[in-house]
Order: C-alpha cells, then structure tokens, then sequence
C-alpha cells in the first residue's frame, strides 16, 4: 500500500503541464526554501531538462512537508526505509517490460547529463525521490490520513492531498521565493 501511495503521489510532488527551453546554469537559484537553496542542477538531476522549470513548486511543497513532518518530531528514518523497501532495483538488459525500457531510458538520458553510470544515477535518483516521497506521504497522512477505497476514492483523495500542499505553500508564503518561472524561459 506504501508503493501503491508513494507512486500516486509522485506527480503531486514533480507536476509537469509543459514544456520549457531551459537557459540556466546548475548552480542558478531556482528557490529558497526555509533557507535551503534549489538550484537549477537539483532540478535537472529529477527531471528531464525540458520539465525543469516546472518541477520547481513541486520541490517548494517537497521540502514544506520535510520541514512540517521534521517540526512535529516524526521519526521517519523507519518511513524512509520502509519506502527505500519497495523500490525497484535498475532494471537489467534482458529485461524488456515497458517499464524496464523507459527507466533505462530516462537513466541514461540523466546519467549522460552528470557524466555518470545509469545504474549509478538510477539509484541516487531514488534515494532522493524515494525520501522526497516519505516526508510527503508522512505529512499527507498526518494531516488527512491514509487512502482507502477505489479509484473514486483515490482520486479524491489526490485532489485533496494536492489542495493540501498547495495550502502549505500558501501557509509558508514568507518561508520560500521563487526566483525562476516557466514563463522566465525566453520563447523559441
């Protein structure tokens, strides 16, 4: 149930409407958040260069619900583990699911970005995304609670944990900037 959660809430956290040209440098301030800075380069090592500059807020709430659930004094060394538990290991050649080829892909495409092994990347990649996850699956939960039912219900559910943290930015308004924008990119 923790994977089946941390999957749907994926998107919540790297939501992604278009497409951008991206014209910064890996060390440009993307945000700062509590003091902790973003840059450009923590972007492009989650996400495809085109998505980058949409992935931003995503980060914003990301780091909003580590600072929450660290706030209520969770220990979530066993959270973090327990999702670490349930992720896929780097899919192998002879391997040809769908899902094996477009991880392969996207790890190779990365890796190529930050001169680096596939299978390397493809497990720092999740531990980053796998511990983004288990702070924002922690705060969701803390706040309304595990999913349950169907598809209704998850969907629901979605909508509701995506209100949530768009009210945790909205609450933490004065705790994080934004420096860079989708629609700061110059046009092709």
């Amino acid at each position: 149930m923790r994977l089946l959660k941390s999957i749907l809430l994926i998107p919540v956290i790297f939501l992604v409407a278009c497409s951008d040209t991206l014209e910064y440098d890996d060390d440009d301030v993307a945000a700062v958040v509590m003091g902790n800075e973003i840059t450009i380069g923590d972007l492009r090592f989650l996400v495809p260069d085109e998505d980058v500059l949409n992935a931003i807020d995503g980060m914003v709430k990301a780091e909003l619900a580590k600072y929450e659930i660290e706030n209520m004094d969770l220990d979530m060394e066993e959270e973090v583990l327990s999702e670490g538990e349930n992720v896929q290991e780097y899919p192998p050649e002879d391997v040809n699911t769908s899902w094996a080829k477009s991880t392969r892909e996207f790890a190779e495409k990365q890796a190529e970005k930050f001169d680096m092994d596939p299978e390397e990347y493809f497990n720092q990649y999740t531990k980053i995304t796998t511990e983004q996850s288990a702070y924002v699956v922690a705060f969701i939960e803390e706040k309304i609670g595990e999913p349950e039912g169907g598809d209704e219900e998850t969907k629901a559910y979605s909508e509701k944990a995506d209100e949530l943290l768009d009210q945790l930015m909205e609450e933490h308004e004065d705790d994080f900037e934004v420096f860079i924008r989708p629609s700061d990119s110059a046009e092709d």
